[in-house]
């Protein structure tokens, strides 16, 4: 049989058979980010940031970095993605993550993974006022290391600081890794 011949043979037998077969399921509603992720719109948004890093003997060194979040998933989660361009030559570090609201824990939750093989998982109950705490654990070089990050809203919607935390080398003491001063 010549192929221009098959093509009607095919559509006859997939709208013959269409009939008998049972209808989609009906699609979920998108959700718009209400309840506990309408905390989160603030956030929404491309973000230019002047950051400084630090290392564990203390030396810092400035950056700039582009964080840009959005509604992903059927809005269901917020898309994070952040990329930091070093002054030294090498490719800029970038990390791509959800944060959202987890109900089965009642907490709001951020999974995470970099361009590095590192990987992050952070959560937190509520907002402190005009920030979003979120502490856990992640791990960078093979190393599991407790971390904690923090959204804070700035005065206006235009503004936001981002702070990245660890506890190295098993130290109870937060050490400030990251600090990124962002504007819309």
């Amino acid at each position: 049989m010549s192929k221009l011949a098959l093509g009607p043979v095919l559509l006859a037998a997939s709208v013959a058979l269409a009939d008998k077969l049972p209808p989609p399921p009906a699609s979920k509603p998108a959700r718009t980010g209400g309840g506990e992720d309408a905390d989160l719109k603030p956030l929404v948004g491309t973000w230019s940031c002047a950051g400084t890093s630090r290392g564990p003997t203390g030396g810092s060194q400035s950056y700039k970095a582009r964080l840009v979040l959005k509604w992903d998933q059927a809005g269901n989660w917020l898309a994070v993605h952040r990329e930091m361009q070093l002054p030294h030559p090498g490719p800029a570090f970038a990390s791509d993550g959800w944060l959202g609201w987890d109900t089965a824990g009642k907490r709001y939750w951020l999974v995470g993974v970099n361009n590095e093989g590192g990987w992050v998982e952070l959560t937190a109950a509520s907002w402190d006022g005009p920030s979003l705490v979120l502490t856990g654990e992640g791990a960078s070089d093979g190393k599991r290391t407790p971390l904690r990050f923090t959204f804070t809203r700035g005065k206006t919607d235009k503004d936001l600081l981002f702070a990245a935390e660890a506890q190295l080398g098993g130290s109870r003491n937060w050490m400030l890794t990251t600090q990124d001063t962002c504007k819309r």
